[in-house]
């Protein structure tokens, strides 16, 4: 898993074969979690720019 911020969201990247498997942003309102988004469209995993660097840092 590799911790990253999306659309000014916390999230967290889950790394599959060193490559973004999905992605999943939380909403927190007063320390809850309030809703999750879950993305595992590979096109739009792509298009999200990690470098292999950031990839790498992935903590398993």
């Amino acid at each position: 898993m590799l911790q990253v911020v999306a659309n000014g969201q916390p999230a967290v990247v889950s790394v599959v074969k060193g490559r973004p498997g999905s992605i999943m942003t939380f909403t927190i309102v007063e320390d809850r979690i309030v809703e999750l988004h879950i993305l595992a469209d590979p096109e739009r995993m792509a298009a999200l720019g990690l470098t292999e660097e950031e990839l790498a840092r992935a903590e398993y």
